[in-house]
């Protein structure tokens, strides 16, 4: 990571999570992509866990959010002990993510920058890839009514 925040994250005992939903917005059906890691930070003693959260909507068919306003992501870090309040970074200023979202992978990748508009601090992710493999990974969309 860099900009005015630099920090190492521990890949060993991070816990990371990944899902997708299905929606509709504009008249067009959509998908959201929620990715979660908390991890602890290696370049500082944090006795709290770093989180990092991305969520994007995307349309059907799309690897990249149409717009600015389809991704949200917030960054939150402790700075070290003592701290009495963490860092937190909420605005997104560029992003470079791609998504693959199939029924055997959903894939977030690339770099993102955020800002914390209250202190203008900046940080940027690099080389950001969570995955998820597997069979079966989408939920159900069939548009058939099921009634008990």
């Amino acid at each position: 990571m860099a900009g005015d925040e630099a920090a190492v994250l521990d890949k060993e005992d991070a816990t990371a999570s990944i899902d997708v939903s299905f929606g509709r917005a504009g008249g067009k059906r959509t998908t959201v992509v929620n990715a979660v890691i908390r991890a602890f930070r290696t370049d500082v003693k944090a006795e709290r866990p770093t989180t990092l959260a991305v969520r994007a909507t995307l349309v059907d068919g799309a690897v990249s959010p149409a717009t600015a306003k389809d991704l949200d992501a917030y960054f939150m870090t402790w700075p070290g002990p003592g701290a009495i309040a963490p860092h937190a970074y909420a605005t997104v200023t560029k992003s470079a993510l791609t998504y693959v979202v199939s029924d055997t992978a959903i894939e977030v990748r690339g770099s993102l920058s955020l800002k914390d508009l209250a202190t203008g601090k900046t940080v940027r992710i690099e080389k950001f890839v969570l995955r998820r493999v597997g069979t079966g990974l989408l939920p159900p969309r069939s548009g058939v009514w099921i009634t008990p």
